[in-house]
């Protein structure tokens, strides 16, 4: 029996990727039992030339392609929340699975999380046991794990390769976070999450073009979705910096003024010094508070009714 699956992959001037993973995952279909509705959010780029996006032909599990055309480039992860926007609709599918076109989401894994997932209620995300990339980058990368860690208490270890239940999709897209990033979005409102290990696989054409500018607006965009944690984090570490300032501006004028330890000289230096660090705790303060305040009264993004304002087009290039 063939068990209806929806995927939703972002495409930015990768169309002849995108027809390989067409092929590849028609082969995960026949050997699974799979059949594929795939709604390719086109990024704000010309669509396919002429011989550049071949469609299945004959037998073939692929049943339906859909692009999505947004009306400029929005992004990666904001692409992937107006593909899950669209998907919340169709009611005759259980579950959705996100993927990238490059080939670096292997196909043969969906079938792998595809099979957890009949046991599981909760998301399912690809957590890859090695990276392949230069070294440059794996620091960078190490370098974006470990402040995430440090600014919002939470270890995050995936990416957007998962498969979200349909009830999960339609929870995610009524919170505004999904329009800064898909797995802190998940890492904040799911309790549940369950990691399945994955290898990176290879491109099917061209070169990443994750670099470290894109690795760094794709970090702030993570650390984005936990921006009250953050600003509470920095108002929390202000105030101790603080208190351990005003605590040594203390101890400073104990020493000066009852005993002879002091150097001529040194207690006023030392003083000025503490109310300089102070002076700059206090407004480092103020500054999170204010921050803070403003984030919670703005008005929220919700991309269930917002984020539609961006797709131009939806039409089906392919249907058996």
């Amino acid at each position: 029996m063939d068990i209806p699956v929806l995927v939703v992959v972002p495409v930015y001037r990768d169309w002849r990727a995108f027809s390989h993973l067409m092929k590849d995952l028609d082969l995960v279909g026949r050997t699974h039992g799979y059949r594929w509705t795939i709604l390719a959010v086109n990024d704000g780029a010309a669509l396919p030339e002429a011989g550049e996006l071949k469609l299945p032909n004959g037998e073939h599990t692929v049943r339906s392609i859909e692009i999505l055309e947004l009306a400029c480039n929005v992004g990666h992860q904001r692409a992937i929340a107006v593909g899950l926007v669209v998907a919340s609709s169709r009611m005759d599918h259980a579950c959705v699975v996100v993927m990238d076109a490059d080939g670096e989401d292997r196909p043969s894994d969906v079938a792998n999380l595809l099979q957890h997932q009949t046991q599981i209620a909760g998301p399912l995300v690809a957590i890859r046991q090695e990276r392949s990339e230069r070294w440059s980058f794996r620091m960078c990368y190490f370098l974006y794990r470990l402040m995430f860690r440090l600014l919002t208490g939470r270890a995050i270890r995936f990416g957007n390769f998962c498969v979200l239940p349909m009830g999960s999709v339609r929870h995610l897209i009524y919170r505004g976070e999904l329009w800064n990033n898909l797995a802190a979005t998940l890492l904040r409102t799911s309790s549940s999450i369950v990691g399945v290990p994955t290898n990176r696989g290879r491109r099917y054409d061209g070169s990443s073009r994750m670099n470290l500018e894109a690795l760094a607006v794709h970090g702030l965009g993570a650390v984005a979705v936990f921006s009250d944690i953050v600003f509470l984090r920095i108002l929390a570490a202000a105030f101790a910096f603080g208190g351990a300032t005003v605590t040594a501006i203390l101890v400073v004028v104990t020493i000066r003024l009852f005993t002879d330890l002091a150097i001529p000289g040194w207690a006023s230096y030392m003083v000025g010094a503490l109310l300089v660090m102070l002076f700059q705790a206090v407004i480092i303060a103020l500054a999170s508070m204010f921050l803070l305040l403003g984030n919670r009264s703005a008005s929220t993004f919700i991309p269930a009714t917002d984020a539609m304002r961006y797709l131009v087009r939806q039409h089906i290039v392919y249907q058996k």
